[in-house]
């Protein structure tokens, strides 16, 4: 018993004292998000083509052959995919989901994108359909958490 204490504690000390760094994963999905800004990157959706704008940047980016158009469903898939970690201070390439369903009624929808350099983020364009850079973090919680009460979450692309 005292093993298994000293190697939970062990771990505990290691998580705590990890430092807030992109991994190489996030920083490859930043520069595809980067060399993609102004396209057209949902083809079956335009109005609500976040989440799916978002599974093509993956998809460019690591193959994945993952897809959803929903934030919800994108939401419970990075809460459990061995691929994704939960972070609290995003930097550059990092996921942010504020998931449909979850939010107080003010805004019908959430929304999904990619965190750029200087607290930008880049996410569907529902005018036009193209990915643009279109928020800042400060506005996205002032607009989703805020105004539309949806929990702003921040992934990690890890492996």
């Amino acid at each position: 018993m005292f093993n298994l204490r000293q190697k939970i504690k062990d771990l505990f000390t290691q998580l705590f004292s990890m430092e807030n760094q992109q991994t190489d994963k996030s920083k490859r999905l930043y520069e595809v998000t980067m060399s993609n800004i102004g396209k057209d990157l949902s083809p079956i959706e335009d109005k609500f083509a976040c989440a799916e704008t978002v599974y093509t940047l993956l998809n460019l980016a690591f193959g994945d052959t993952y897809k959803t158009r929903s934030t919800r469903e994108s939401y419970d898939h990075m809460m459990v995919s061995p691929y994704y970690a939960r972070v609290q201070s995003p930097l550059p390439g990092d996921i942010v989901i504020s998931a449909t369903g979850y939010g107080n009624g003010n805004i019908s929808n959430g929304h999904m994108g990619i965190v750029l350099h200087d607290n930008l983020i880049a996410s569907n364009n529902s005018e036009n359909s193209r990915l643009e850079i279109n928020y800042n973090i400060n506005s996205w919680k002032q607009r989703y958490g805020v105004v539309g009460g949806f929990p702003v979450a921040y992934y990690r692309r890890l492996t």
